[in-house]
């Protein structure tokens, strides 16, 4: 009965400390601890965050206070066939051969393709649904243009290896039918490619345009070729990881625990239906072990939830092997 609203605070902006009361870090001594020893400030550490993926754009997500590239990889590791996640696009079996730089496909004259032969899958913004990130009023506005219902044409031209290495995406990202102004993607851990849903305008106080890497799969599916369109499913992956390393946030002095650690993405939630046990297991084996990509010394998994083989907090069936994976690589779970 006696509870009172909280008073209302100012916003924090670029003038706000670095050790101040809308972060955790300062109630932990990690903002006191970087403020008096700048350089150690997690230089050299590397975060797993697997979460609902992290924000591209992000200008605190983007540089470490070095100004090194603070994202290393950015992975999807939803089930392509099984997890109902429908960032992952199956394509054509059958290569269609581009001889003069147009092709028609989905009721559709695409033009300014390079000639050569490929596979060929669209991204659906209905897909999505209306309640997930991207959501308004009449479904899904995956590009931020007002209207629902848009698809893009994805192009994959595989490579000469069997690896993906070498294999290329051209995406309709403006949904102009023309890839003339497209520029080829290839795995985000190759050469960092970032693609962009839409165009953003400048007038606004929201970003419109939405960052996007590319992830195709070696090795057929279900028989099916498949790429993963890695788009963020929600906010969550990169509150955790600003709250983690993020750098400068506003401009100013305001950062994370360790601004100068760099990060790795792995998305393992879907838009509408929580986080999949398959993403859970096999994101956590490939952000530690580093097999298919860098090794991390640290990993944060801001996920709950009842295992279906649970006994209790450490005898399920994932603690077990989240247990394995931190006792054999000498790595650290948060």
């Amino acid at each position: 009965d006696g509870a009172v609203p909280p008073t209302p605070q100012p916003a924090p902006d670029a003038s706000t400390p670095r050790s101040n009361p809308y972060m955790p870090t300062r109630d932990t001594g990690a903002a006191q601890f970087v403020q008096a020893h700048p350089s150690w400030d997690g230089r050299g550490v590397t975060f797993g965050i697997v979460d609902t993926g992290i924000d591209l754009d992000h200008p605190s997500l983007n540089t470490t206070s070095t100004g090194a590239p603070k994202i290393q990889d950015w992975v999807t590791y939803t089930h392509p066939a099984s997890d109902g996640d429908p960032t992952w696009r199956f394509f054509t079996v059958t290569l269609v051969q581009v001889t003069d730089g147009t092709t028609v496909q989905f009721g559709r004259t695409y033009t300014g393709i390079p000639n050569g032969a490929y596979r060929v899958a669209r991204m659906r913004e209905d897909l999505l649904g209306a309640t997930s990130e991207y959501g308004i009023a009449c479904g899904s506005d995956l590009d931020r243009d007002g209207t629902c219902g848009d698809f893009f044409l994805m192009l994959w031209q595989p490579g000469s290896d069997t690896t993906t290495t070498d294999d290329v995406l051209l995406i309709d990202s403006d949904n102009d039918s023309s890839l003339a102004d497209e520029s080829p993607m290839q795995d985000f851990s190759i050469d960092r490619d970032i693609g962009h849903f839409g165009h953003d305008n400048p007038a606004t106080p929201v970003r419109e345009s939405v960052p996007f890497v590319v992830q195709p799969e070696a090795a057929a599916i279900s028989g099916l070729y498949w790429v993963n369109i890695g788009i963020v499913s929600g906010a969550h992956g990169s509150h955790v990881a600003g709250i983690t390393a993020g750098n400068s946030l506003f401009g100013g002095q305001m950062s994370g625990a360790a601004p100068g650690a760099k990060l790795v993405s792995v998305r393992v939630c879907l838009f509408v239906a929580g986080c999949t046990s398959h993403a859970l297991i096999e994101g956590m084996i490939w952000v530690i072990e580093g097999k298919d990509g860098p090794h991390v010394d640290l990993v944060n998994m801001s996920i709950g939830g009842l295992p279906a083989l649970n006994v209790d907090d450490s005898r399920n069936t994932r603690a077990v092997l989240y247990n394995r994976l931190i006792d054999d690589n000498d790595a650290q779970m948060y």
